[in-house]
């Protein structure tokens, strides 16, 4: 049975949501997810035996999987029911399911490396004999296409000024490569998929039908192509669709995110608007700045209702704001005072940009306390853990060229044997053995150093009885030890961390998707997620603001709060919307805090003399000098006192 009996009323409101569309505007840790799931599982566990499924959409692999885990705890029984994944996820899977029409088959493959992207890229311009302006970039020609496809246009509906004219035929090529070559990335499968519904609509009505009631999360990130997805699907205004968005948290406006978005969709459904007010993770003392904050915003979308702080306690909050002369006494500030709590992994250090994360780490480490500057990356960048990963792609889809080609330039990076792809082709084809056997046979007859136990476990484990599981232990089990082997000696801090990344990321899979995941789903949930260096143990987390989006931690020191560096010097040129969004972006630091929020600034920032950010001002808080001790006052915002009481938010 599904129970209502943790939920506040505006929560029970929105899980016992039945017919029709709701637009559910959550705040910052206001339990939306949980509420999601409840509703999921509720239409489920009170419809048994009935056939329709609940569609849950997100746009992160993070958002899906929080989702997806908290709805499967709450059904024993028809969890099949609920199918939850990203946009991208549910356009590829329409795809394999239904794409013969454009080419497709089942066994498809995804591009999720920009590599393998850029050389079908080239390929594409090769095609079409395109010639564009003097100096122009593969890496920025990309970047055009990735930005056309976010806006959900196809290449009939691009409307380019004539210095980009010449792009549009690539577009074209670049399509139809994908569908030549059975394989799709993740801009272009929105845009694809719409293509099918626009040719075949039963598709899209079909999914409709099937999928009666669709629950959407963290809306206001979507972009247009998402949007227009979304819509094909999902066309009727009376459609039983359950958004929950927050357009104060709107920060992705480069990846086509805006908060007019919600506003569309709310008039074009006729959408019934619920807010969850109560935030259950921030101190009073940050909800009270954060609502001052947005209180500055003359042109938010919505009137709403101011939240309130339902956490647990106040009593371990502590709001600190200090100035500092330049970037790196501030650094060392901020290090020297995590370095000081009894568990500095509880902290994380947030700013606008890498440059100051990378100050506000070398202070960490001179402090002698572990940190990590967390980068997004799509794909593994060690040798043996590519290998790896092109090996089972290459075993998911035999004849996917830019696989293959990647496992033999892994192998040559791994071994300093270079097999040329050209070579192992030909001679693959003329004895019509797949593309990885062909491979083996070639570089099991050139292998030397400890390289046949590699070779062997490819054999073993892949050609001859497929599992892929025994396959990556035995690789990575290789390179463990062992003078015969290339790697042994080598500095492997890299591959280090990229095999506990795997390893990490497996886990993730197996609690999303059950513990035996076929080889084709493994690698489906594996291409969706970023492949970031796992955090270690009481490790200071570093991080922009974009990427600690959507995650809390204990303690928040968000650094660089400057005009020019938050809000931007960009912004601040710009002005307008551009500063809407800084301010939206700084809301989002300031509310991962669930217990205690330091907020620096500094006169000047690597040469450049910088004046106190307009935020300060507009959350009404006042900085003190960086050396003068502090501690909390009434309100939650630090005083100078004489006695050094920051631990106590510890």
């Amino acid at each position: 049975m599904v129970t209502f009996d943790d939920l506040n009323g505006n929560q029970r409101v929105a899980a016992a949501w039945g017919e029709g569309p709701l637009l559910v505007r959550a705040g910052p840790g206001a339990g939306k997810t949980l509420v999601l799931a409840l509703r999921v599982a509720r239409l489920i566990r009170e419809t048994p035996g009935k056939r329709f499924r609940v569609l849950g959409l997100a746009v992160t692999t993070k958002a899906a999987d929080e989702m997806r885990q908290q709805v499967l705890r709450r059904l024993e029984w028809d969890s099949e029911r609920a199918r939850i994944m990203t946009f991208h996820a549910n356009a590829i899977r329409i795809l394999k399911q239904h794409g013969d029409p454009m080419g497709f088959r089942s066994d498809l493959a995804v591009l999720a490396d920009d590599r393998d992207r850029l050389a079908l890229l080239r390929k594409a311009v090769e095609r079409v004999g395109a010639g564009g302006p003097v100096g122009w970039s593969e890496t920025g020609l990309l970047r055009k296409l990735d930005c056309w496809m976010g806006s959900g246009d196809d290449v009939t509906e691009i409307a380019a000024p004539d210095r980009e004219a010449w792009i549009r035929p690539v577009y074209g090529a670049y399509l139809d490569l994908l569908m030549e070559r059975n394989c799709l990335d993740f801009p272009a499968s929105l845009i694809l998929c719409r293509r099918l519904f626009r040719e075949r609509p039963i598709f899209a009505r079909d999914q409709k039908v099937i999928y009666s009631y669709a629950c959407v999360d963290e809306y206001q990130d979507t972009n247009r192509a998402q949007e227009r997805f979304l819509r094909d699907i999902y066309p009727d205004r009376d459609a039983n669709l359950f958004v929950v968005a927050d357009d104060d948290q709107t920060i992705y406006e480069w990846n086509g995110a805006t908060p007019t978005r919600l506003r569309a969709l709310r008039d074009y459904y006729g959408m019934r608007v619920l807010q969850l007010p109560r935030s259950l993770r921030c101190p009073s003392a940050v909800v009270g700045r954060a609502n001052r904050l947005m209180g500055r915003d003359r042109e938010r979308l919505f009137e709403k209702e101011p939240p309130e702080s339902a956490a647990s306690s106040d009593a371990r909050g502590i709001l600190r704001a200090l100035k500092f002369a330049d970037e790196g006494e501030e650094a060392r500030w901020i290090a020297e005072d995590i370095a000081a709590r009894p568990e500095p992994g509880r902290c994380a250090v947030l700013a606008r940009t890498h440059r100051l994360l990378d100050a506000a780490a070398k202070a960490l480490e001179a402090a002698g306390v572990a940190c990590q500057v967390t980068e997004v990356k799509g794909e593994f960048e060690s040798p043996l853990v590519v290998f790896v990963h092109a090996v089972l792609r290459l075993a998911n889809a035999p004849t996917h060229r830019e696989h293959f080609a990647t496992v033999c330039r892994a192998y040559r990076d791994l071994t300093g044997v270079d097999l040329g792809p050209e070579e192992v082709e030909a001679e693959s084809a003329l004895t019509g053995r797949p593309l990885l056997v062909g491979f083996a046979e070639v570089a099991a007859s050139r292998a030397v150093n400890g390289q046949p136990s590699l070779i062997a476990a490819v054999r073993e484990h892949v050609l001859e009885v497929l599992d892929y599981r025994k396959f990556v232990a035995a690789a990575f089990e290789w390179t463990g030890g062992g003078e015969d082997r290339p790697m042994a000696g080598r500095d492997e801090t890299n591959q280090g961390w990229e095999i506990r990344a795997w390893r990490e990321l497996g886990r993730q899979i197996r609690g999303a998707v059950g513990d035996r995941p076929s080889l084709r789903r493994f690698l489906e949930e594996m291409d969706g997620r970023p492949k970031s260096r796992p955090t270690g143990e009481n490790e200071v987390r570093c991080l922009t603001i974009h990427g600690a989006k959507g995650l809390e931690f204990e303690h928040v020191y968000v650094a660089g709060l400057a005009q020019g560096e938050l809000p931007s010097y960009r912004a601040v040129r710009r002005g307008g919307e551009a500063i809407r969004e800084e301010r939206r972006a700084c809301f989002v630091a300031i509310t991962r805090a669930a217990g205690s929020l330091t907020l620096t600034h500094a006169d000047s920032y690597f040469g450049w003399r910088r004046e106190p950010s307009q935020f300060l001002a507009e959350m009404e808080v006042e900085t003190v000098n960086g050396s003068t001790p502090l501690v909390e006052s009434r309100d939650g915002l630090s005083e100078a006192l004489p006695e050094h009481r920051v631990a106590e938010g510890a």
